[in-house]
């Protein structure tokens, strides 16, 4: 049995995200964790579904396209805030790493591709 990359990493840290997560306080960082970990989930199958069926009414894959047009540059700008801050962390707070940080953040928002 085949199983997805994503379901498969789910479910090889479920455990340590009900330890560590779930418990700790709300803030952004456990916001931006959640988003990034569950939303593929919901949305993710709407493209899939619009590229892969052609018995849908013209309504239904229209909004199966928009909706993916928006929930996947809405991903990736989550994983990639969620990266900056473990970057951030990683760096032991750096004033100087964290002043790179933002010149790459604000270079890579002005320039998307």
């Amino acid at each position: 049995m085949r199983v997805h990359p994503k379901v498969w990493e789910y479910l090889q840290t479920v455990d340590i995200e009900a330890r560590v997560i779930w418990s700790a306080d709300w803030g952004v960082v456990k916001c931006l964790f959640l988003l990034n970990r569950y939303l593929p989930f919901i949305f993710m199958p709407l493209p899939v579904l619009y590229d892969n069926s052609q018995h849908f009414s013209p309504t239904v894959c229209k909004m199966a396209h928009r909706i993916g047009a928006v929930a996947i540059p809405s991903f990736m700008a989550i994983a990639e805030a969620f990266m900056y801050i473990r970057t951030y962390a990683l760096s032991y707070k750096s004033k100087h790493f964290t002043i790179f940080l933002c010149i790459n953040a604000l270079v890579s928002a002005s320039n998307p591709l």
